[in-house]
């Protein structure tokens, strides 16, 4: 529930799915993306991976043209908003 304070981070419906996310993340990291911080699954009973932030994502990455479905927040850097190209 978000409306729960208490709430806390919960487990990723299946393992496939994480070990999904950490390879696009993995893959956008190599292709110049930078971690920030997570980027790892957690290792502990379920399928928990880190909250996790990746920025200066790059068109070459997974998690610039595939929907990351997890903890995760990227950020795209331009020169300037002229450069700007919507994905």
């Amino acid at each position: 529930d978000p409306m729960n304070q208490r709430a806390q981070l919960g487990p990723m419906a299946r393992s496939a799915l994480r070990d999904a996310l950490h390879r696009q993340i993995s893959e956008s990291i190599a292709q110049g993306a930078v971690p920030l911080t997570g980027c790892s699954p957690i290792d502990r009973a379920g399928f928990y991976y880190q909250p996790s932030i990746i920025d200066h994502v790059t068109a070459a990455a997974p998690a610039y043209h595939d929907e990351l479905f997890g903890p995760v927040e990227h950020g795209f850097r331009r020169s300037s908003p002229d450069n700007f190209q919507p994905r």
